[in-house]
């Protein structure tokens, strides 16, 4: 089965099932029926440890915040 985000040949979830209602970049994925398990973790990243550290009440997700990581120590 071929991902619609990453173009390759992966198992995952069906792409149809997965996707939300918001999703609007149809125009950039490739020709498929399933979103694999790599790039699904992508989409669904959030961290309970950014929540902590960041002081919030929910689980953040990684990609609105710019990251540090020195010597295995994210800052």
């Amino acid at each position: 089965m071929t991902c619609r985000i990453c173009g390759f040949e992966k198992t995952g979830d069906i792409f149809d099932d997965w996707v939300p209602d918001t999703f609007t970049n149809f125009g950039l994925l490739y020709p498929g029926n399933i979103i694999c398990n790599d790039c699904k973790f992508w989409f669904n990243q959030h961290s309970v440890e950014l929540q902590q550290r960041m002081g919030k009440d929910k689980p953040q997700k990684m990609q609105n915040y710019s990251h540090f990581v020195i010597n295995n120590v994210m800052f």
